[in-house]
């Protein structure tokens, strides 16, 4: 008897949206390989039951530069003509979430909450909203400044219902434009954070398990997460317990991020959504991305050569399995 599969969870990039949705208005691809690859994998999308991923960040990158509401509309047509899509919890709750299932594991008895990972989008129906979960849980979780640059403020919502994408794009275009300097913040601040990491190139394994912790606390904020609904622990001390080797998503941003500051170059702008993706990675059976970031996805770790590529038809190949 044949195996049953499940349907493969698969993350296109926003660059490979584009030449999806230009082959949809007729827009010719010069090179006939990449013509056929995108026509075979825009039937997959429609005709097949696959599951698209769907990054909350990823709206950011489909606005920014000179994208108008018509060229954002039509990536968000890709990712909503899949009979099947998924709601991917995003950077950095990903990496909160996976540190939480491990303290279940390490520590029963000290409470975290549950985040879900990947939630399917379901007609009618309501996913859970991470930052809204940690926001009700935890007091003062946010800061003022953070509100600032959170769309609906303090009315953050446990769950809600998603709009369609076309919604979502109209969403990002006013918050983009409603809040441009928070809107610019992202790439600065991520530009600014790869170059003093070039600047500061610290050597692996040896600080790395304190830098870790600094890192769960400073960036994650998991300190008063983790005192908030545990008063009498010592966060550190059990943040020191997490092991990395079981946080899928944490462990390939360090180790790629590490090869990222010894490459040395600087960052561009485009960068900080290039690697807001990273994570899908090992949630995703396919990731189509860009060929950098590939390329230091493989140098953290050669396994995801299987399932991480910038190659379209390579992509079909990866896919070949459940076609």
């Amino acid at each position: 008897m044949s195996q049953i599969l499940a349907p493969p969870k698969v993350y296109l990039d926003t660059g490979h949206l584009i030449n999806i949705a230009r082959l949809r208005r007729g827009e010719p691809i010069p090179n006939a390989s990449l013509r056929d690859a995108y026509t075979t994998l825009d039937s997959y999308i429609v005709k097949k039951h696959f599951g698209l991923i769907y990054n909350p960040a990823a709206p950011l990158d489909w606005v920014d530069g000179k994208a108008t509401f018509a060229s954002a509309s039509e990536i968000a047509d890709v990712i909503q003509s899949a009979k099947l899509q998924y709601y991917f919890i995003g950077d950095p709750f990903i990496y909160t979430a996976e540190v939480f299932q491990e303290l279940n594991r390490i520590a029963p008895t000290v409470t975290v909450p549950t985040l879900a990972i990947l939630q399917p989008i379901l007609p009618n129906e309501e996913i859970a909203v991470a930052l809204g979960v940690l926001a009700k849980l935890v007091p003062n979780f946010l800061t003022t400044k953070d509100l600032q640059g959170v769309r609906g403020g303090t009315n953050l919502p446990e769950k809600l219902r998603l709009p369609t994408f076309r919604a979502i794009v109209k969403e990002t275009f006013n918050y983009r434009d409603k809040r441009r300097s928070t809107y610019d913040e992202r790439v600065e601040g991520f530009k600014a954070a790869m170059s003093n990491d070039i600047k500061h190139l610290v050597q692996i394994p040896k600080e790395m398990a304190e830098l870790r912790i600094q890192w769960m606390d400073r960036f994650l904020r998991l300190n008063p997460i983790l005192t908030a609904l545990n008063p009498n622990i010592s966060p550190n001390d059990l943040l020191a317990t997490v092991d990395v080797e079981r946080c899928p998503a944490m462990r390939l941003w360090f180790l790629a991020r590490y090869r990222r500051i010894k490459a040395g170059f600087p960052a561009k702008d485009n960068d900080v959504d290039d690697w807001g993706s990273l994570p899908v990675a090992p949630y995703a059976d396919l990731m189509l991305t860009e060929r950098h970031l590939r390329e230091f996805i493989i140098q953290a770790d050669p396994s995801f050569k299987k399932k991480v590529t910038a190659d379209p038809s390579e992509a079909l190949q990866i896919l070949s399995q459940w076609t």
